[in-house]
């Protein structure tokens, strides 16, 4: 044999062998393509749990729904309290007894009341009225 026939023995080894590793890449990227797929999907679908007909389970769609009674006061009018700004800060404020759907401007001895819409809370950190399942009425705790 050759030095000429080694050489050419040897290249089509490695032929084999660059052609064994391009395939082995080509399935490794394959398996890969579809192992991120895989967990693509499943961080998609994590966290959500599906009806029993298939569709998307949404707990807030309940609270949205009319129930008797309400989940929260449906005022029409600033109802008559017993807040008082005496001892408070300048600012608005929630009122506890309207279970925050109403509060106050306090400005030193000028009060001045006014109403959330229905389905709204004042809060008292964002100073707004927010979504009612946002707000913690009277509670000590900061941001939910």
């Amino acid at each position: 044999m050759g030095a000429n026939a080694k050489v050419q023995g040897h290249v089509a080894t490695q032929g084999l062998l660059v052609t064994h590793i391009l395939h082995s890449r080509i399935l490794s990227s394959t398996m890969r393509l579809v192992v991120l797929l895989a967990f693509v999907m499943e961080m998609a679908c994590a966290g959500h749990y599906y009806n029993a007909d298939g569709t998307p389970h949404d707990p807030y769609h309940y609270l949205h729904l009319p129930h008797d009674p309400p989940l929260y006061p449906t005022f029409h009018e600033v109802p008559l309290t017993s807040f008082s700004c005496a001892g408070r800060e300048w600012g608005y404020h929630a009122d506890t007894e309207a279970y925050c759907q109403a509060y106050h401007l306090c400005q030193g001895g000028l009060v001045r009341s006014f109403l959330c819409t229905n389905g709204t809370l004042f809060h008292d950190e964002f100073q707004v009225c927010d979504q009612f399942y946002n707000v913690r009425c009277g509670s000590p705790y900061s941001d939910l």
